[in-house]
This record gives C-alpha cells, sequence and structure tokens, in this order.
C-alpha cells in the first residue's frame, strides 16, 4: 500500500455508521479496522496498533470515554477522536480530560472528519519524532 497514510481503528455500534467512514477513510487512504465495542476495541489494540482511534462516545457496556480511559490506565497512548450525535459542547472538556482533543459531529462531515484523524496522525507522529530525538 504504497499510499498508506495511516492506521485507524473505527469503533461505533452501528453498523452502517461503522462501513460509512469506513468507505471513507479507506478512499481517503488510510488502513482501517473496525470494531463495535469495547471488548472488539481492547482485542485490537495489539495486534492492529492503530495511530488514531476514532470512536464513538454512546456504546452499550462502556462508552468511548471509559474506553479511553481504560487504554491510558494500560498506558496506550493512541490519539482518539471521539464522534457524537448529541450537543458536542457537553463533551469538549471531558473529551480533553480523557486525552483528546478532538470530537466530530453525526451526522459527520467527510472534511471535517478527515482533517480530524490526519490533524491526530501528524501530532502523534511529531511527539513519536520528539521521542525518538531526545533517546538519541
Amino acid at each position: 500500500m504504497p499510499n498508506l497514510k495511516g492506521v485507524v481503528l473505527v469503533c461505533d455500534d452501528n453498523e452502517d455508521t461503522l462501513r460509512l467512514v469506513e468507505v471513507m477513510l479507506r478512499q481517503a487512504g488510510h488502513l482501517v479496522y473496525t470494531a463495535t465495542g469495547h471488548h472488539d476495541v481492547m482485542a485490537q489494540i495489539h495486534s492492529v496498533k492503530p495511530e488514531v482511534l476514532l470512536c464513538d462516545i454512546y456504546l452499550p457496556g462502556r462508552n468511548g470515554f471509559q474506553i479511553a480511559e481504560q487504554l491510558r490506565a494500560r498506558g496506550e497512548r493512541i490519539p482518539i477522536v471521539f464522534m457524537t450525535a448529541f450537543d458536542m459542547s457537553l463533551y469538549r472538556a471531558y473529551a480533553s480530560d480523557s486525552g483528546s482533543t478532538s470530537c466530530v459531529a453525526k451526522p459527520l462531515d467527510p472534511d471535517q472528519l478527515l482533517h480530524q484523524i490526519e490533524l491526530k496522525l501528524r501530532m502523534a507522529r511529531a511527539q513519536l519524532s520528539l521521542a525518538s530525538a531526545n533517546v538519541a
């Protein structure tokens, strides 16, 4: 895959949303894996090694913020973009506290979604580059 932009794990319990996002991201050049909830995310996180997690806030069982907290507790530093169909102003502060500064509204705007994913990829890669430079 010569034009691969990044590896993205998408988590949503709505199959239609999951497929729509998967197609959007693949067409933009990303390698995409999907999960339908907490257990799927946790099962795939080490094998897939995503560079970004795109996660719905409202999921059965554990919500997106709880998934983020569990990942952080395990030492995972995966950038997260949250998705929600509800008022995003209610979630922005909590998203920031859980390690994400991005929250996109449903229905999804493809340009906004791609911008947020690519912004997270650039930031994560820059941090990795700085960490590597500090070690050397």
